[in-house]
Protein backbone atom coordinates (compact mmCIF):
# COMPACT_ATOMS: atom_id res chain seq x y z
CA UNK A 1 0.00 0.00 0.00
CA UNK A 2 1.31 3.55 -0.94
CA UNK A 3 1.61 6.59 1.21
CA UNK A 4 -0.76 8.45 -0.87
CA UNK A 5 -3.30 5.44 -0.84
CA UNK A 6 -2.97 5.59 2.78
CA UNK A 7 -5.18 8.42 3.84
CA UNK A 8 -7.80 7.28 1.29
CA UNK A 9 -8.12 3.96 2.75
CA UNK A 10 -8.35 5.12 6.20
CA UNK A 11 -10.92 8.07 5.75
CA UNK A 12 -12.89 5.10 3.97
CA UNK A 13 -12.34 2.82 6.73
CA UNK A 14 -13.23 5.72 9.16
CA UNK A 15 -16.76 5.99 7.17
CA UNK A 16 -17.39 2.37 7.45
CA UNK A 17 -16.78 2.64 11.37
CA UNK A 18 -18.83 5.42 11.75
CA UNK A 19 -21.41 3.95 9.73
CA UNK A 20 -21.71 0.66 11.16
CA UNK A 21 -22.38 2.46 14.81
CA UNK A 22 -25.20 4.29 13.34
CA UNK A 23 -26.50 0.93 12.21
CA UNK A 24 -25.63 -0.55 15.62
CA UNK A 25 -27.48 2.22 17.27
CA UNK A 26 -30.25 1.59 15.01
CA UNK A 27 -30.72 -1.98 15.84
CA UNK A 28 -30.03 -1.07 19.28
CA UNK A 29 -33.35 1.00 19.62
CA UNK A 30 -35.24 -1.03 17.60
CA UNK A 31 -34.45 -4.12 20.04
CA UNK A 32 -35.18 -1.20 23.18
CA UNK A 33 -38.42 -0.48 21.01
CA UNK A 34 -39.81 -4.26 20.76
CA UNK A 35 -39.02 -5.36 23.98
CA UNK A 36 -39.93 -1.94 26.68
CA UNK A 37 -42.59 -0.51 23.70
CA UNK A 38 -44.61 2.23 25.56
CA UNK A 39 -44.08 0.62 28.95
CA UNK A 40 -43.09 2.43 32.47
CA UNK A 41 -39.87 0.34 31.71
CA UNK A 42 -39.21 1.97 28.75
CA UNK A 43 -39.95 5.50 30.15
CA UNK A 44 -38.04 4.98 33.00
CA UNK A 45 -35.27 3.87 30.62
CA UNK A 46 -35.51 6.51 28.49
CA UNK A 47 -35.50 9.64 31.25
CA UNK A 48 -32.42 7.67 33.23
CA UNK A 49 -30.55 6.66 30.12
CA UNK A 50 -30.46 10.19 28.50
CA UNK A 51 -29.42 12.12 31.29
CA UNK A 52 -26.38 11.53 32.26
CA UNK A 53 -24.64 12.02 28.65
CA UNK A 54 -26.35 14.93 28.21
CA UNK A 55 -24.31 16.39 30.87
CA UNK A 56 -21.31 14.90 29.73
CA UNK A 57 -22.33 16.24 26.39
CA UNK A 58 -23.44 19.67 27.48
CA UNK A 59 -19.95 20.22 29.62
CA UNK A 60 -17.36 17.97 29.07
CA UNK A 61 -17.63 16.59 25.33
CA UNK A 62 -17.20 20.40 23.93
CA UNK A 63 -13.89 20.91 25.99
CA UNK A 64 -12.81 17.12 25.17
CA UNK A 65 -12.95 17.56 21.25
CA UNK A 66 -12.54 21.37 20.54
CA UNK A 67 -10.40 22.15 22.86
CA UNK A 68 -7.67 19.36 24.48
CA UNK A 69 -7.40 17.61 21.15
CA UNK A 70 -5.72 20.66 19.38
CA UNK A 71 -3.68 22.03 22.45
CA UNK A 72 -2.58 18.30 23.11
CA UNK A 73 -1.27 18.12 19.51
CA UNK A 74 0.23 21.73 19.91
CA UNK A 75 2.38 20.25 23.25
CA UNK A 76 3.09 17.14 21.14
CA UNK A 77 4.49 19.20 18.35
CA UNK A 78 7.03 20.88 20.90
CA UNK A 79 7.88 17.61 22.75
CA UNK A 80 6.32 14.48 23.83
CA UNK A 81 6.93 14.60 27.85
CA UNK A 82 4.79 18.01 27.65
CA UNK A 83 1.78 16.10 26.25
CA UNK A 84 2.25 13.69 28.30
CA UNK A 85 2.51 15.89 31.12
CA UNK A 86 -0.94 17.74 29.49
CA UNK A 87 -2.73 14.76 29.13
CA UNK A 88 -2.23 13.47 32.42
CA UNK A 89 -3.28 16.72 34.39
CA UNK A 90 -6.54 17.13 32.57
CA UNK A 91 -7.60 13.33 32.12
CA UNK A 92 -7.20 13.07 35.93
CA UNK A 93 -9.02 16.66 36.36
CA UNK A 94 -11.41 15.64 33.88
CA UNK A 95 -12.47 12.05 35.67
CA UNK A 96 -12.03 13.97 39.53
CA UNK A 97 -15.09 16.15 37.88
CA UNK A 98 -17.31 13.94 36.20
CA UNK A 99 -16.69 10.97 39.56
CA UNK A 100 -18.17 14.31 42.00
CA UNK A 101 -21.18 14.86 39.03
CA UNK A 102 -21.44 11.16 39.13
CA UNK A 103 -21.71 10.55 42.95
CA UNK A 104 -23.62 13.42 43.88
CA UNK A 105 -26.06 12.76 40.85
CA UNK A 106 -26.54 9.11 42.05
CA UNK A 107 -27.27 10.27 45.60
CA UNK A 108 -29.61 12.84 44.23
CA UNK A 109 -31.20 10.88 41.62
CA UNK A 110 -35.15 11.23 43.11
CA UNK A 111 -34.67 15.02 43.53
CA UNK A 112 -33.32 15.01 39.86
CA UNK A 113 -35.63 13.17 38.06
CA UNK A 114 -38.10 14.90 40.33
CA UNK A 115 -37.04 17.95 38.05
CA UNK A 116 -36.02 16.48 35.02
CA UNK A 117 -38.94 14.29 34.23
CA UNK A 118 -41.88 15.90 36.95
CA UNK A 119 -44.79 15.00 35.58
CA UNK A 120 -44.19 11.13 35.02
CA UNK A 121 -45.86 8.09 37.30
CA UNK A 122 -44.77 7.70 40.66
CA UNK A 123 -43.57 3.92 39.28
CA UNK A 124 -41.75 5.49 36.49
CA UNK A 125 -39.90 8.31 38.28
CA UNK A 126 -39.23 5.18 41.18
CA UNK A 127 -37.50 2.98 38.88
CA UNK A 128 -35.85 5.72 36.79
CA UNK A 129 -34.19 6.88 40.07
CA UNK A 130 -32.65 3.39 40.92
CA UNK A 131 -31.68 3.30 36.75
CA UNK A 132 -30.03 6.84 37.27
CA UNK A 133 -28.16 5.47 40.44
CA UNK A 134 -26.42 3.29 38.15
CA UNK A 135 -26.42 4.81 34.94
CA UNK A 136 -24.37 7.99 36.43
CA UNK A 137 -21.34 6.90 35.89
CA UNK A 138 -20.88 5.96 31.99
CA UNK A 139 -20.13 9.29 32.00
CA UNK A 140 -16.72 9.01 33.71
CA UNK A 141 -15.76 6.87 31.44
CA UNK A 142 -17.10 8.30 28.45
CA UNK A 143 -15.07 11.29 29.18
CA UNK A 144 -11.98 8.91 29.65
CA UNK A 145 -12.95 6.96 26.14
CA UNK A 146 -13.27 10.46 23.97
CA UNK A 147 -9.61 12.19 25.99
CA UNK A 148 -8.02 9.24 25.00
CA UNK A 149 -9.41 8.50 21.58
CA UNK A 150 -8.28 12.19 21.23
CA UNK A 151 -4.84 10.87 21.99
CA UNK A 152 -4.88 7.83 19.52
CA UNK A 153 -6.25 10.13 16.94
CA UNK A 154 -3.12 12.75 17.74
CA UNK A 155 -0.90 9.79 16.78
CA UNK A 156 -2.58 9.08 13.77
CA UNK A 157 -4.70 6.32 14.52
CA UNK A 158 -8.26 6.69 13.68
CA UNK A 159 -9.94 3.92 13.21
CA UNK A 160 -10.66 2.52 16.76
CA UNK A 161 -11.82 6.15 18.02
CA UNK A 162 -14.35 5.61 15.11
CA UNK A 163 -15.61 2.58 16.01
CA UNK A 164 -15.27 2.30 19.71
CA UNK A 165 -18.71 3.29 20.02
CA UNK A 166 -19.57 0.31 18.12
CA UNK A 167 -18.98 -1.53 21.06
CA UNK A 168 -21.41 -0.32 23.77
CA UNK A 169 -24.18 -0.74 20.96
CA UNK A 170 -22.79 -4.48 20.19
CA UNK A 171 -22.94 -5.24 24.42
CA UNK A 172 -26.57 -3.74 24.80
CA UNK A 173 -27.87 -5.53 21.49
CA UNK A 174 -26.01 -9.04 22.64
CA UNK A 175 -28.12 -8.44 26.09
CA UNK A 176 -31.86 -7.25 24.21
CA UNK A 177 -31.34 -10.32 21.88
CA UNK A 178 -31.16 -12.63 24.64
CA UNK A 179 -34.41 -11.68 26.19
CA UNK A 180 -37.91 -12.36 24.93
CA UNK A 181 -39.52 -9.83 26.55
CA UNK A 182 -38.34 -7.18 29.50
CA UNK A 183 -41.52 -7.36 31.93
CA UNK A 184 -39.77 -7.03 35.01
CA UNK A 185 -37.88 -4.50 37.38
CA UNK A 186 -34.88 -6.77 37.73
CA UNK A 187 -34.38 -7.15 34.24
CA UNK A 188 -34.74 -3.65 33.29
CA UNK A 189 -32.40 -2.46 36.16
CA UNK A 190 -30.07 -5.03 34.68
CA UNK A 191 -30.31 -3.38 31.44
CA UNK A 192 -29.13 -0.47 33.61
CA UNK A 193 -26.09 -2.33 34.64
CA UNK A 194 -24.99 -3.50 31.07
CA UNK A 195 -25.66 0.38 29.69
CA UNK A 196 -22.76 1.00 32.05
CA UNK A 197 -21.06 -1.98 31.59
CA UNK A 198 -20.89 -1.34 27.66
CA UNK A 199 -19.04 1.98 28.24
CA UNK A 200 -16.64 0.36 30.58
CA UNK A 201 -15.54 -1.66 27.70
CA UNK A 202 -15.09 0.75 26.04
CA UNK A 203 -12.78 2.73 28.13
CA UNK A 204 -10.38 -0.96 28.92
CA UNK A 205 -10.56 -0.66 24.17
CA UNK A 206 -8.87 2.39 23.87
CA UNK A 207 -6.70 2.08 26.87
CA UNK A 208 -4.90 -0.75 25.55
CA UNK A 209 -3.40 0.47 22.82
CA UNK A 210 -2.60 3.68 24.63
CA UNK A 211 -0.32 1.23 26.96
CA UNK A 212 1.40 -0.82 24.47
CA UNK A 213 2.44 2.78 22.18
CA UNK A 214 3.66 4.12 25.65
CA UNK A 215 0.90 7.33 25.05
CA UNK A 216 -1.50 6.29 28.22
CA UNK A 217 -1.34 9.25 30.28
CA UNK A 218 -0.31 8.57 34.16
CA UNK A 219 -3.33 9.36 36.63
CA UNK A 220 -1.98 12.17 38.93
CA UNK A 221 -3.08 13.73 41.78
CA UNK A 222 -0.89 16.14 41.96
CA UNK A 223 -2.76 18.30 39.21
CA UNK A 224 -0.77 20.77 37.96
CA UNK A 225 -3.88 23.56 36.75
CA UNK A 226 -1.31 25.66 35.44
CA UNK A 227 -0.96 23.50 32.42
CA UNK A 228 -5.06 23.88 31.67
CA UNK A 229 -4.86 27.48 32.00
CA UNK A 230 -4.49 28.20 28.10
CA UNK A 231 -8.18 26.19 28.17
CA UNK A 232 -9.97 28.17 29.70
CA UNK A 233 -10.40 31.47 27.56
CA UNK A 234 -11.77 28.91 24.78
CA UNK A 235 -13.54 26.09 26.65
CA UNK A 236 -16.54 28.27 27.86
CA UNK A 237 -17.78 29.60 24.35
CA UNK A 238 -17.43 25.75 22.80
CA UNK A 239 -18.66 24.66 25.84
CA UNK A 240 -22.39 26.29 24.64
CA UNK A 241 -21.76 26.07 21.71
CA UNK A 242 -22.62 22.65 22.25
CA UNK A 243 -25.59 22.77 24.63
CA UNK A 244 -27.91 22.47 21.48
CA UNK A 245 -28.51 18.92 20.93
CA UNK A 246 -28.03 17.24 24.36
CA UNK A 247 -29.95 20.22 26.28
CA UNK A 248 -32.89 20.05 23.44
CA UNK A 249 -32.95 16.01 24.46
CA UNK A 250 -33.34 17.09 28.38
CA UNK A 251 -36.02 19.89 27.43
CA UNK A 252 -37.94 17.19 25.65
CA UNK A 253 -38.14 14.53 28.37
CA UNK A 254 -38.96 17.94 30.70
CA UNK A 255 -42.38 18.48 28.70
CA UNK A 256 -43.21 15.15 27.51
CA UNK A 257 -43.74 14.28 30.85
CA UNK A 258 -46.47 16.89 30.93
CA UNK A 259 -48.25 14.77 28.34
CA UNK A 260 -48.07 10.64 29.37
CA UNK A 261 -45.40 8.22 30.31
CA UNK A 262 -45.54 7.04 26.77
CA UNK A 263 -44.88 10.35 25.26
CA UNK A 264 -41.16 10.12 26.63
CA UNK A 265 -40.72 6.98 25.14
CA UNK A 266 -42.56 7.88 22.06
CA UNK A 267 -40.52 11.00 21.72
CA UNK A 268 -37.55 9.00 22.15
CA UNK A 269 -37.73 6.75 19.40
CA UNK A 270 -38.40 9.19 16.89
CA UNK A 271 -36.02 11.65 17.44
CA UNK A 272 -33.60 8.41 17.40
CA UNK A 273 -34.46 8.10 13.63
CA UNK A 274 -34.76 11.92 13.49
CA UNK A 275 -31.13 11.90 15.14
CA UNK A 276 -29.74 9.06 12.10
CA UNK A 277 -31.22 10.54 9.27
CA UNK A 278 -30.59 14.17 9.93
CA UNK A 279 -26.72 13.73 11.38
CA UNK A 280 -25.81 10.81 9.03
CA UNK A 281 -25.24 12.82 5.84
CA UNK A 282 -24.24 16.43 7.07
CA UNK A 283 -21.43 14.84 9.56
CA UNK A 284 -20.35 12.60 6.66
CA UNK A 285 -19.84 16.10 4.67
CA UNK A 286 -18.67 18.51 7.99
CA UNK A 287 -16.33 15.46 8.97
CA UNK A 288 -14.67 15.89 5.24
CA UNK A 289 -14.29 19.36 4.84
CA UNK A 290 -13.83 21.12 8.49
CA UNK A 291 -10.08 19.89 8.38
CA UNK A 292 -9.68 21.41 4.89
CA UNK A 293 -11.54 25.11 6.16
CA UNK A 294 -9.43 24.69 9.22
CA UNK A 295 -6.07 24.57 7.64
CA UNK A 296 -7.07 27.14 4.98
CA UNK A 297 -8.89 29.64 7.00
CA UNK A 298 -6.18 31.74 7.88
CA UNK A 299 -3.41 30.69 4.98
CA UNK A 300 -5.28 30.69 1.67
CA UNK A 301 -9.29 32.54 2.09
CA UNK A 302 -10.36 31.79 -1.32
CA UNK A 303 -9.59 28.11 -0.97
CA UNK A 304 -11.24 28.20 2.35
CA UNK A 305 -14.32 30.37 0.98
CA UNK A 306 -14.60 27.60 -2.00
CA UNK A 307 -14.52 24.74 0.99
CA UNK A 308 -17.22 26.57 3.33
CA UNK A 309 -19.23 27.02 -0.06
CA UNK A 310 -19.51 23.58 -0.86
CA UNK A 311 -20.17 22.69 2.77
CA UNK A 312 -23.07 24.55 3.29
CA UNK A 313 -25.14 23.94 0.16
CA UNK A 314 -24.43 20.08 0.25
CA UNK A 315 -25.19 20.31 3.63
CA UNK A 316 -28.91 22.08 2.53
CA UNK A 317 -29.07 20.55 -0.72
CA UNK A 318 -29.12 16.93 0.45
CA UNK A 319 -31.00 17.80 4.25
CA UNK A 320 -34.00 18.88 2.02
CA UNK A 321 -35.12 15.71 0.26
CA UNK A 322 -34.38 13.67 3.40
CA UNK A 323 -36.85 16.09 5.13
CA UNK A 324 -39.58 15.46 2.77
CA UNK A 325 -39.22 11.80 2.27
CA UNK A 326 -39.24 11.33 5.93
CA UNK A 327 -42.61 13.37 6.48
CA UNK A 328 -44.64 11.84 4.23
CA UNK A 329 -43.02 8.32 5.04
CA UNK A 330 -42.44 8.58 8.51
CA UNK A 331 -45.81 6.00 9.29
CA UNK A 332 -44.28 3.26 7.16
CA UNK A 333 -40.50 3.94 8.89
CA UNK A 334 -41.93 3.92 12.32
CA UNK A 335 -43.52 0.49 11.52
CA UNK A 336 -40.71 -0.81 9.62
CA UNK A 337 -38.08 -0.09 12.17
CA UNK A 338 -40.27 -0.46 15.61
CA UNK A 339 -43.55 -2.43 14.82
CA UNK A 340 -43.04 -5.78 16.75
CA UNK A 341 -42.84 -7.62 20.25
CA UNK A 342 -44.30 -4.74 22.76
CA UNK A 343 -44.43 -1.74 20.63
CA UNK A 344 -47.90 -0.87 19.80
CA UNK A 345 -50.49 0.89 16.95
CA UNK A 346 -50.92 3.75 20.13
CA UNK A 347 -47.35 4.27 20.18
CA UNK A 348 -46.80 3.66 16.47
CA UNK A 349 -49.25 6.87 16.07
CA UNK A 350 -47.14 8.59 18.72
CA UNK A 351 -43.94 8.59 16.89
CA UNK A 352 -45.46 9.24 13.59
CA UNK A 353 -46.88 12.31 15.16
CA UNK A 354 -43.26 13.60 16.59
CA UNK A 355 -41.28 12.34 13.59
CA UNK A 356 -43.79 14.04 10.71
CA UNK A 357 -42.86 17.80 12.76
CA UNK A 358 -39.30 16.86 13.56
CA UNK A 359 -39.08 15.74 9.97
CA UNK A 360 -39.25 19.85 9.10
CA UNK A 361 -36.32 20.68 11.44
CA UNK A 362 -33.74 18.72 9.02
CA UNK A 363 -32.41 21.65 6.82
CA UNK A 364 -32.35 23.56 10.05
CA UNK A 365 -30.29 21.51 11.31
CA UNK A 366 -27.56 20.87 8.65
CA UNK A 367 -27.65 25.20 8.17
CA UNK A 368 -27.01 25.48 11.45
CA UNK A 369 -24.16 22.34 12.02
CA UNK A 370 -22.64 23.64 8.47
CA UNK A 371 -22.38 27.19 9.76
CA UNK A 372 -21.16 26.35 13.29
CA UNK A 373 -18.24 24.33 11.72
CA UNK A 374 -17.31 27.36 9.45
CA UNK A 375 -17.46 30.01 11.76
CA UNK A 376 -15.12 27.59 13.92
CA UNK A 377 -12.89 27.18 10.91
CA UNK A 378 -12.61 31.13 11.63
CA UNK A 379 -11.89 30.86 15.47
CA UNK A 380 -15.13 32.23 16.09
CA UNK A 381 -16.79 30.49 18.49
CA UNK A 382 -19.23 33.78 20.10
CA UNK A 383 -21.81 33.19 17.20
CA UNK A 384 -22.04 29.65 17.72
CA UNK A 385 -22.61 29.69 21.72
CA UNK A 386 -25.22 32.62 21.26
CA UNK A 387 -27.12 30.48 18.65
CA UNK A 388 -26.99 27.53 20.87
CA UNK A 389 -28.67 29.45 23.87
CA UNK A 390 -30.94 31.53 22.01
CA UNK A 391 -32.04 28.06 20.35
CA UNK A 392 -32.50 26.92 23.69
CA UNK A 393 -34.25 29.51 25.40
CA UNK A 394 -36.91 29.13 22.45
CA UNK A 395 -37.37 25.55 23.18
CA UNK A 396 -38.17 26.24 26.91
CA UNK A 397 -40.54 28.58 26.01
CA UNK A 398 -42.09 27.38 23.21
CA UNK A 399 -42.37 24.09 25.64
CA UNK A 400 -44.54 25.98 27.99
CA UNK A 401 -46.44 27.59 25.57
CA UNK A 402 -47.07 24.58 23.69
CA UNK A 403 -47.36 21.72 26.30
CA UNK A 404 -47.97 23.57 29.69
CA UNK A 405 -50.44 26.20 28.39
CA UNK A 406 -52.11 24.74 25.02
CA UNK A 407 -51.61 21.24 25.73
CA UNK A 408 -51.12 20.13 22.65
CA UNK A 409 -49.41 16.48 23.56
CA UNK A 410 -46.42 15.21 21.00
CA UNK A 411 -47.48 17.31 18.70
CA UNK A 412 -46.12 20.11 21.34
CA UNK A 413 -43.08 18.81 22.33
CA UNK A 414 -41.56 18.45 18.47
CA UNK A 415 -43.30 21.28 17.19
CA UNK A 416 -41.34 23.34 19.98
CA UNK A 417 -38.27 21.29 19.01
CA UNK A 418 -38.20 22.39 15.14
CA UNK A 419 -39.43 26.18 16.25
CA UNK A 420 -35.52 26.06 18.31
CA UNK A 421 -33.94 24.77 15.27
CA UNK A 422 -34.96 27.51 13.48
CA UNK A 423 -34.35 30.19 16.10
CA UNK A 424 -30.79 29.28 16.05
CA UNK A 425 -29.91 29.77 12.37
CA UNK A 426 -31.47 32.56 12.64
CA UNK A 427 -28.88 33.98 14.94
CA UNK A 428 -26.08 32.52 12.86
CA UNK A 429 -27.82 33.92 9.49
CA UNK A 430 -28.11 37.34 11.01
CA UNK A 431 -24.06 36.90 11.69
CA UNK A 432 -23.21 34.99 8.34
CA UNK A 433 -24.74 37.75 5.80
CA UNK A 434 -22.75 40.65 7.57
CA UNK A 435 -19.08 38.41 6.91
CA UNK A 436 -20.38 36.48 3.59
CA UNK A 437 -17.60 38.01 1.58
CA UNK A 438 -15.06 36.54 3.45
CA UNK A 439 -16.65 33.28 3.89
CA UNK A 440 -18.64 32.12 0.97
CA UNK A 441 -17.74 32.61 -2.75
CA UNK A 442 -20.07 34.89 -5.15
CA UNK A 443 -23.66 34.19 -5.44
CA UNK A 444 -23.66 31.22 -2.88
CA UNK A 445 -27.17 32.63 -1.40
CA UNK A 446 -28.35 32.71 -4.85
CA UNK A 447 -27.48 29.48 -5.14
CA UNK A 448 -28.89 28.43 -1.82
CA UNK A 449 -32.11 30.13 -2.90
CA UNK A 450 -32.53 28.07 -5.80
CA UNK A 451 -31.86 25.02 -3.73
CA UNK A 452 -34.44 26.00 -1.60
CA UNK A 453 -37.37 26.70 -5.12
CA UNK A 454 -36.60 23.10 -6.00
CA UNK A 455 -38.10 21.19 -3.53
CA UNK A 456 -40.97 23.08 -3.95
CA UNK A 457 -42.01 20.93 -6.89
CA UNK A 458 -41.64 17.40 -5.78
CA UNK A 459 -42.90 18.30 -1.95
CA UNK A 460 -46.51 19.00 -4.21
CA UNK A 461 -46.04 15.92 -5.87
CA UNK A 462 -45.05 13.57 -3.07
CA UNK A 463 -48.44 15.37 -1.54
CA UNK A 464 -50.74 14.39 -4.32
CA UNK A 465 -49.08 10.75 -5.20
CA UNK A 466 -48.77 9.79 -1.49
CA UNK A 467 -52.40 8.13 -1.64
CA UNK A 468 -52.12 7.07 -5.14
CA UNK A 469 -49.13 5.14 -4.29
CA UNK A 470 -50.35 3.70 -1.38
CA UNK A 471 -53.09 2.30 -2.96
CA UNK A 472 -51.16 0.77 -5.37
CA UNK A 473 -48.42 -1.27 -3.10
CA UNK A 474 -51.64 -2.35 -1.52
CA UNK A 475 -51.39 -4.64 1.86
CA UNK A 476 -49.88 -3.89 5.28
CA UNK A 477 -46.92 -6.54 5.41
CA UNK A 478 -43.27 -5.42 5.86
CA UNK A 479 -42.12 -5.67 1.96
CA UNK A 480 -45.22 -3.34 1.26
CA UNK A 481 -44.49 -0.95 3.47
CA UNK A 482 -40.82 -0.79 2.15
CA UNK A 483 -42.02 -0.60 -1.58
CA UNK A 484 -44.20 2.48 -0.28
CA UNK A 485 -40.85 4.18 1.17
CA UNK A 486 -38.86 3.33 -2.24
CA UNK A 487 -41.21 3.98 -4.77
CA UNK A 488 -42.03 7.43 -2.74
CA UNK A 489 -38.02 8.28 -2.41
CA UNK A 490 -37.54 7.29 -6.11
CA UNK A 491 -40.21 9.83 -7.50
CA UNK A 492 -39.13 12.88 -4.79
CA UNK A 493 -35.63 12.53 -5.29
CA UNK A 494 -35.68 12.17 -9.64
CA UNK A 495 -38.17 15.36 -9.82
CA UNK A 496 -35.74 17.33 -7.68
CA UNK A 497 -33.06 16.47 -9.61
CA UNK A 498 -34.61 17.41 -12.50
CA UNK A 499 -36.24 21.13 -11.05
CA UNK A 500 -32.80 22.17 -9.24
CA UNK A 501 -31.33 21.67 -13.12
CA UNK A 502 -33.82 23.85 -14.83
CA UNK A 503 -33.62 26.60 -12.27
CA UNK A 504 -30.15 26.79 -12.39
CA UNK A 505 -30.56 26.87 -16.20
CA UNK A 506 -32.79 29.29 -16.03
CA UNK A 507 -30.65 31.42 -13.46
CA UNK A 508 -27.87 31.17 -15.49
CA UNK A 509 -29.58 32.32 -18.85
CA UNK A 510 -30.66 35.63 -16.80
CA UNK A 511 -27.39 36.50 -15.87
CA UNK A 512 -26.66 35.74 -19.27
CA UNK A 513 -23.28 33.43 -18.75
CA UNK A 514 -21.66 35.10 -15.60
CA UNK A 515 -20.09 33.65 -13.23
CA UNK A 516 -20.61 30.45 -11.76
CA UNK A 517 -18.54 30.50 -8.71
CA UNK A 518 -20.25 29.16 -5.72
CA UNK A 519 -22.81 26.46 -7.77
CA UNK A 520 -23.03 23.10 -7.30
Amino acid sequence: MTNRNKPTLTIMAMTIAALLSKVLGLIRQMLIASSLGGSVYATAFSVASKLPLAIYDMFFAAAIVSCFIPFYNRKKNDSLEKASQFSSVFLSFVVVLTLAVSIVGALCSKWIIAIYAPNISSEAAELASKMLSIMFPSMIFAAGTFTLAGILQSHDSFILPSAVSCISNAALIIYLATQSTIDTESQVIFLSVVYTASWIIQFITVTIPLIKKKFMPKPTIKMDLSLLSELKTMVWLVMLSSWMAPASSVLATFFSSFVSDMTVAAFDYSLSVFTIASGLLTFGILNYTFPKMSSSADVDPEEFKKTSTKALQWSFLLSLPVAIILFFCSKQIIEVLYMRGNFGEDLAHECTFALRILALSIPAFSIREAFSKILFSKKNAKTPAISSVIGVFVFAICGVITNIFLKLGIMGVAISFCVSQYASVLIFIFVVIRYRNTLFVDKTFIQMLIISGSIVVPTVVAAFVSGPVSSIVGGNGLLTKIAYCVILTLIICIIYAITLLILRNKVACLEKGGSSDGQL
